[in-house]
Formats: C-alpha cells, structure tokens, sequence
C-alpha cells in the first residue's frame, strides 16, 4: 500500500512558476478548500480578465481516474503508468490526468476567453514535468 499522500504535496510539486509559464501572464495562488475526495489540491490563477485557473489535485486511488467520463479523451503516452487529455470538458475545462504508483494526478485547466483547448498541448507539457516530479 502506498503511503498516505501530504495535504501538502500537490503544492510542493506544482510551483507559481509552473503556472505563470502556463498562463503566460503571472499567476497567484488561489485559496479553495481541498475537495473531500482528493488527498491534496492546489489551485493557481490570474488577476487578469483571461480568467485562467489551474487546478491540480492528487487522489490516492486509481479508482479515480476518469478517462472513460470524457469521450474525447485521447491516451498520452510517457507519462505515468497510463494518460489521458480531454480538451473539451465541462465547461470549457481541459482535463489532463495520469496515474503514477497507484495514485491519480489531475490537471484541469479553464479560461473565461472560450480558449482554454488552446493551451491542451501545454497542459501535457505540464504533466510530464509534474510526473518526473512525483
């Protein structure tokens, strides 16, 4: 069994700096109360009018990978055990996930310009340096 995940972790792991290169404009952190289901989250985003917002949570459980909730979700190969993008989630919302050691890593990205599938490739980008992190 895998050890428990810190509150902390997915902080520790996805940086301001990983945000602001995301968004391409600086990021703040964004206070949320951790979801009951995830074993950790942080959340960045703008103070600008793009409206960014990254979440990224940890589950301890692979129980909580989501690909087949998303019909658009197209497998991403090198990171974790097994990927998957979604750019055209609820919303709007990109949904980027991968499982790593019996653990869910999920990236969800979201804009208020309608764009948010724009910066699907980055999101990836994204998980690939978050799984060589974890």
């Amino acid at each position: 069994m895998a050890p428990a995940v810190a509150r902390d972790a997915a902080c520790g792991s996805l940086s301001v700096a990983d945000a602001t290169a995301l968004f391409g404009e600086p990021a703040v952190s964004v206070d949320v109360r951790t979801p009951a289901l995830a074993a950790a989250s942080c959340f960045y985003g703008t103070n600008g009018a793009s409206g960014q917002l990254l979440q990224f949570r940890i589950y301890a459980s692979e129980s909580y990978y989501s690909r087949a909730q998303h019909a658009d979700a197209q497998d991403v190969s090198g990171i974790g055990d097994q990927a998957f993008v979604s750019r055209a989630g609820p919303s709007g919302l990109v949904d980027c996930q991968f499982v790593k050691q019996g653990r869910v890593y999920s990236l969800a990205y979201s804009n208020t310009t309608g764009n948010a599938p724009a910066k699907a490739d980055a999101l990836v980008t994204l998980a690939r340096t978050l799984a060589g992190r974890v």
